[in-house]
C-alpha cells in the first residue's frame, strides 16, 4: 500500500511537470492534484473552484473505500497474493547468475524510474530552449551554472547527463554495498560453502554493477532522446548519446570506490561510496 501511494504521488508530480513543459500539454494538469493547485492561480486569477477538486476526489476515494470494506475479511486485504509458490530455479547455476537474480528487481525499479524521469526531462527540452532564447537573465543564470548555451538543446542535454551521473554513481554504491548486507545477514554462507571464494564473488559483483549501471545509462539516454524527439527539439541521437556516454568513466570510478570500501570498511561501504558522489554535485 505504501509503495502504491508513493508511486501515485510520483506520477502526479510527473504529470504536472509534463503539463508545464508546453502550452499544448497544459491540459494534463487537470489529471494531477499538483496541477489543480496551479490552476487556482493564487497570485493572479484566484480561481477558487479548483479548490473543490481535492475535496471531491477525497470524498470519492473515501466512499469507494467504505464500499470495498464490506467485501473483505477483517484484517485482510482485498487483493491477496497466492500463498503457495512453486520452486523457481532460474539463475541459480552460478555465482554470477545468482547475483543477478538477487538484484534484478531493484534494477528494474531503478530502470523504470530513471526512464520515466528522462522522458519527462526530454519533453522539457524545447521549452527550455525557447526560454533561453527569449530571456537574457535566464540565459546568463544558466551560463553561470556551467551550461553551454551556444547550442541550447545540446547544452541542456549535456547538463542532464551531468545531473544523472549522481543516481548512476549512487546505484553502483548500493549495488556493491549489498555484498556486505548479504554476508552480514548470513545469506552469503550458503554460496561460500559451495567452493566460491570471496574475491571471486566480489569480482562478479563489481562486473554485475558495471553491466547493471550501463543498462541504466542506456535506458536514460533513450528516454531523453524519445522525449526530446517527441517535442521536435533540435537535437540528434549522437548529440544525446555523447554526453551520457561520458558518465561511464564516472560509473567505473565509483565501482572502484565501492569495492575498496567493501575490502577496507565493510559497514561503511554505501556511505563511503555515496559521500564523494554527493560532494561532487555541490
Amino acid at each position: 500500500a505504501t509503495a502504491v501511494g508513493l508511486a501515485l504521488v510520483a506520477v502526479a508530480y510527473l504529470l504536472r511537470a509534463v503539463a508545464n513543459s508546453a502550452h499544448s500539454r497544459n491540459w494534463l494538469s487537470t489529471l494531477s492534484p499538483f496541477g489543480w493547485l496551479d490552476r487556482v492561480h493564487v497570485y493572479g486569477g484566484n480561481d477558487w473552484r479548483w479548490l473543490l477538486a481535492p475535496a471531491f476526489f477525497a470524498a470519492l476515494v473515501g466512499g469507494a473505500a467504505i464500499l470495498l470494506r464490506k467485501h473483505r475479511d477483517t484484517g485482510t486485504p482485498l487483493l491477496r497474493s497466492k500463498e503457495n509458490y512453486g520452486s523457481r530455479l532460474w539463475l541459480l547455476d552460478g555465482p554470477a547468475r545468482f547475483g543477478w537474480r538477487l538484484s534484478s528487481g531493484v534494477l528494474l525499479a531503478w530502470t523504470l524510474t530513471l526512464t520515466v524521469c528522462a522522458v519527462v526531462f526530454g519533453l522539457m527540452t524545447q521549452a527550455v530552449v525557447d526560454f533561453i532564447n527569449q530571456d537574457d537573465t535566464y540565459r546568463k543564470m544558466i551560463q553561470s551554472m556551467g551550461m553551454d548555451v551556444s547550442v541550447p538543446a545540446v547544452g541542456f542535454v549535456s547538463y542532464l547527463a551531468a545531473f544523472t551521473a549522481l543516481p548512476f554513481a549512487a546505484f553502483t554504491g548500493w549495488r556493491v554495498g549489498a555484498v556486505w548486507q548479504e554476508e552480514s545477514a548470513g545469506r552469503l554462507n550458503n554460496l561460500l560453502v559451495r567452493g566460491v571464494v570471496r574475491w571471486r564473488w566480489l569480482a562478479v559483483t563489481a562486473v554485475d554493477a558495471l553491466v547493471a549501471t550501463a543498462i541504466l545509462v542506456v535506458a536514460t539516454t533513450l528516454g531523453v532522446w524519445a522525449g526530446a524527439k517527441s517535442v521536435g527539439a533540435p537535437v540528434g541521437v549522437a548529440q544525446v548519446i555523447e554526453p551520457f556516454a561520458g558518465t561511464i568513466p564516472v560509473v567505473v570510478l565509483f565501482v572502484g570506490i565501492s569495492v575498496s570500501s567493501v575490502l577496507a570498511l565493510r559497514r561503511l561501504t554505501v556511505a563511503l561510496s555515496i559521500t564523494p558522489c554527493r560532494g561532487s554535485c555541490w
